[in-house]
């Protein structure tokens, strides 16, 4: 009687933990469809890689990058100084464009980066970034008196609050040399510019040479690099 009981229990116990098994291993197999539909599409804002400011106002044009069909779609972007704007778009009326106001007195250099946003009728939003920064100038001439060359670089920044480009003093720029390949740049000499953002160094050579200058890219100016020049 009591085998018979034992055995009967031991049944059902193993039924059970089987009926369990399969309940635990059915699920995540349910689950998956959902999780690749989600990250098959997606909503994003289509923000340059960069974006400089070199002027008083510009309008920023953000193409809306959706692979889900979206009737509307809206982004929060933030900046620096917290919230920066709302992009939204409606592709049935505007074409999937959206207008980011960029002023010089008032945007700030650094990572702007969409946090939050809503989509209709699929909500699949992702993150993008863009760089913000002020833009810059740099300039190169050179100067042949017989076997010496002068070279003169200068450089300029915008100044939002002034609306203007000014001289980028006590700032480093490396001058290049084009190599005889036509495609690869020789390091000359990295000078420091003056109070005018200006800079000469002299070279050697015999033989007409191209040259350029490279500015140094700092935390809220991007870098720039001259045309080039021959002497």
């Amino acid at each position: 009687m009591h085998r018979a009981l034992r055995r009967a229990l031991t049944a059902l116990l193993t039924t059970v933990v089987v009926g369990l098994g399969t309940v635990t291993a059915v699920a995540p197999a349910t689950a998956q469809p959902v999780t690749a539909a989600a990250a098959a599409c997606s909503s994003r804002a289509g923000l340059p890689a960069r974006v400089s400011i070199d002027r008083a106002y510009q309008e920023v044009r953000v193409p809306l990058q959706d692979s889900c069909y979206n009737d509307f779609v809206w982004l929060d972007l933030y900046g620096p100084q917290g919230y920066e704007t709302m992009l939204d778009w409606d592709p049935a009326h505007n074409g999937a464009l959206a207008y980011w106001d960029v002023y010089g007195w008032y945007t700030q250099p650094g990572t702007y980066r969409v946090r939050e946003g809503y989509a209709s009728p699929h909500n699949y939003t992702a993150s993008t970034s863009t760089l913000v920064k002020f833009g810059s100038k740099a300039g190169l001439t050179a100067k042949r008196s017989g076997g010496r060359v002068t070279l003169t670089a200068c450089a300029s920044y915008y100044n939002g609050s002034r609306d203007a480009f000014v001289p980028w003093a006590g700032h480093k720029a490396t001058i290049q040399k084009l190599g005889r390949d036509g495609r690869t740049w020789s390091y000359v000499k990295t000078v420091g510019t003056n109070r005018s953002g200006c800079a000469a160094h002299t070279v050697s050579d015999r033989y007409a040479g191209t040259y350029r200058v490279s500015t140094y890219e700092t935390y809220q100016i991007f870098g720039r690099t001259s045309p080039s020049v021959r002497a």
